[in-house]
């Protein structure tokens, strides 16, 4: 479970919103000016997608999906950070997220998008977003 605290709102606004530990608030407020997130070039790997996250403290992020067992793993710097293998599930959007980094801390959000009926058959749309900006997508 994710901490309390400000994070890019899930809308895509460009605003932060108030995570409160269980569920996001009404409460929003501009982005404070930080250091740009550095996320290019993404690029295109088998099953998933790789970039790099921070300016002065980057780290690698690896998604992979297996669509024939529906397992994620996000890898940061080579190490698990994520591994799932849902069993079923009737959402069509699937969200992981983690935060990236020590000192230059970022948002690292991955949605996963399928059709209602036969969706582990059919093309997924896979996104990754750095504090809220998109970084780099594909079709699994």
């Amino acid at each position: 479970m994710t901490d309390a605290g400000w994070y890019a709102s899930p809308d895509a606004s460009g605003l932060q919103r108030w995570w409160d530990g269980t569920s996001w608030t009404d409460q929003t407020r501009p982005v404070p000016p930080s250091l740009p997130p550095v996320a290019v070039p993404w690029r295109r790997i088998p099953d998933g997608m790789q970039f790099v996250v921070g300016v002065n403290e980057q780290h690698e992020v690896t998604y992979t999906y297996d669509k024939f067992w529906g397992k994620t793993k996000i890898l940061v710097d080579g190490q698990v950070m994520v591994s799932d293998a849902p069993q079923f599930s009737a959402s069509t959007t699937r969200e992981l997220k983690l935060i990236v980094g020590v000192t230059e801390r970022h948002e690292v959000r991955i949605l996963k998008t399928r059709e209602v009926f036969f969706g582990g058959f059919l093309p997924q749309q896979v996104q990754a977003y750095v504090d809220g900006q998109l970084v780099g997508q594909y079709q699994a």
